[in-house]
């Protein structure tokens, strides 16, 4: 089911990597460039002049989100934030048993629920394709 919902979020227009994220397989985004993103997995390596070097993998196009990842979580609140510009508040709501998602701004106020926190997350992201 995560895996399902992982792939969900990643092909929403809303979705960006971010540094912090923590895939699937147990690796973190440590850095997000324009060109490519890099885990922060290495291993050492010699160099040309024989000098050890630091070799960093990259993101492949199969690796997905861990979205139960409080960290994961964060970033994805900040994405929604960044392509928004609105507040964001995610909140489990006892009595009812579901997870609501507040999106306000001055103008503005959007709420999504989920029976999850990353159903609600991903009912935001895909209410922005």
């Amino acid at each position: 089911m995560i895996k399902e919902l992982s792939e969900k979020f990643i092909y929403t227009k809303a979705w960006r990597w971010m540094p912090g994220m923590l895939l699937l397989s147990g690796s973190r985004i440590k850095t997000v460039n324009q060109d490519q993103i890099i885990l922060d997995r290495g291993y050492v390596t010699l160099d040309e002049s024989n000098n050890w070097k630091v070799q960093y993998s990259t993101l492949d196009k199969s690796d997905l989100p861990d979205i139960t990842d409080y960290a994961t979580t964060g970033c994805m609140i900040e994405v929604l934030y960044r392509a928004t510009g609105l507040i964001q508040s995610l909140v489990y709501i006892p009595q009812d048993k579901i997870w609501s998602l507040c999106m306000y701004g001055e103008d503005s106020c959007k709420s999504f629920i989920g029976c999850s926190q990353e159903t609600a997350l991903l009912a935001a992201f895909e209410s922005l394709d």
